[in-house]
């Protein structure tokens, strides 16, 4: 069968004075009966692609956002806006999987996030600064039920990840841009602190229940220039630190997906260094940019096959070996003509290589980066009167055969056939109405 969504959104934004406005907002995501049918007995191969043994595998999940925020804007004065905002994030998903005709399991995962968010942004004679913190704390609670011939026949330690979470992310910023006349310094700095708990996690070495807890601190910079040659053109050049630390999924996953994945707690933070170049133009009738960057890989958490399988499915282990590098381009143009219409089109590509462990070989090799992109385009033609209330949109994707795979994509032959995935495109027509004033 199909997949039953529902999705809704509303926002309002509530004037209080001529400075200040509060906004409050509510998100709902509700999915039913998705299924993940390429490891199930009901997958159609292609290319070669392998079918899984499972009789069913289905998620639902919902997941609601709620925030209220206050902003204050000024033309005047040492504040020249603020904000201050608190959000509730609700997420909950679980999986049925019916292994054989008689094996069935339920696992899933509840999570609840509380977020508080403050930014300020002031003039002053070395710069517009802007500054802030956010700080976000999240609880989880995890499940995996098991049943036989519909009768329950116990619990599992965990779900997806580890029971009873905890993770707490909190981060200070401050950024400075400094106008030189023609040219812009943005100067930019971020800390953060985050910290991980999982109160019962099962331990892949003997099946006992043990905790995971850990926290990591980290500071990024990052330096940004731009330079405007006229009203037309510009261009950037930039250098700019990253930081992610481990997620709870990362510490504690004892889960099948495409691939099996085990609990790797004492992961490191992955690092990252990129630097960017580029060049923008706005016309009367001309928009476009091209850019090129580089990005040196310190310490990613890369997911490396170990030749063994567990309930069908590639089990990979987690190390924080993945040194290496990625580097692509994106270019984008639009051109009006005859006024009414618009041509436009983009291409991107990208290409990685990362250490990776290599069981067969017993070392470690550098190679392809998962879920590399080949080159990619995007084409269209879209009609929309002076002045009319409707417009009509014609649109072409295309995307070249990606062959270049990690040694994890390698061994997901479910999803991806021996070789690669084979190139695609799409055509497509869109259009859509003004019915009123207020009414899209």
């Amino acid at each position: 069968g199909g997949i039953t969504e529902l999705d809704g959104d509303i926002r309002f934004d509530i004037p209080i004075d001529p400075r200040w406005t509060i906004v409050a907002a509510y998100q709902h995501v509700g999915q039913d009966d998705a299924p993940r049918t390429h490891k199930t007995v009901h997958a159609v191969p292609f290319n070669g692609s392998t079918v899984g043994s499972e009789l069913r595998r289905d998620y639902n999940q919902r997941r609601d956002l709620g925030y209220v925020r206050a902003e204050f804007e000024s033309d005047c004065g040492p504040i020249r806006s603020a904000r201050l905002g608190v959000s509730i994030h609700r997420h909950w998903e679980e999986r049925d999987r019916l292994r054989t005709r008689d094996r069935e399991d339920l696992s899933g995962f509840k999570l609840y996030q509380y977020g508080v968010q403050y930014q300020m942004e002031n003039p002053s004679r070395i710069g517009d600064w802007t500054w802030g913190v956010d700080y976000y704390h999240d609880e989880s609670d995890t499940w995996r039920r098991n049943f036989v011939d519909g009768i329950p026949t116990g619990e599992s330690i965990q779900g997806p990840f580890g029971d009873e979470g905890r993770y707490d992310l909190l981060g200070a910023f401050v950024q400075d841009d400094i106008d030189f006349g023609r040219f812009d310094l943005i100067l930019g700095g971020r800390f953060t602190y985050a910290s991980a708990f999982a109160g019962r996690v099962e331990n892949p070495a003997d099946g006992s229940v043990m905790e995971v807890e850990d926290s990591w601190t980290n500071f990024a910079g990052s330096i940004r220039g731009i330079y405007t040659f006229n009203d037309c053109w510009n261009c950037y050049a930039g250098v700019s630190q990253a930081f992610r630390a481990p997620t709870l999924y990362d510490l504690t996953a004892f889960e099948a997906t495409s691939v099996f994945e085990l609990p790797s707690p004492g992961l490191d933070p992955e690092q990252y260094l990129t630097a960017e170049l580029g060049v923008k133009t706005q016309q009367q009738d001309l928009s476009g940019y091209a850019s090129v960057w580089h990005t040196w890989i310190d310490d990613s958490i890369v997911r490396s096959p170990t030749g063994e399988e567990f309930e069908d499915t590639p089990v990979v282990r987690k190390d924080n070996i993945g040194d290496g590098w990625m580097w692509g381009w994106e270019a984008e143009l639009a051109y009006r003509f005859k006024r009414d219409f618009v041509a436009f089109g983009n291409l991107s590509w990208m290409e990685g290589k990362v250490d990776q462990i290599d069981e067969g070989a017993g070392r470690i090799v550098r190679t392809w980066v998962s879920r590399g992109k080949p080159l990619t385009s995007f084409l269209g033609l879209r009609y929309e009167p002076q002045g009319g209330c409707g417009w009509v949109q014609l649109e072409w994707a295309y995307s070249m055969m990606e062959d270049r795979l990690s040694l994890r994509d390698q061994a997901d032959t479910s999803r991806i056939p021996p070789g690669g995935t084979p190139a695609w495109s799409t055509l497509s027509l869109r259009g859509g109405y003004q019915i009123g004033r207020h009414v899209y």
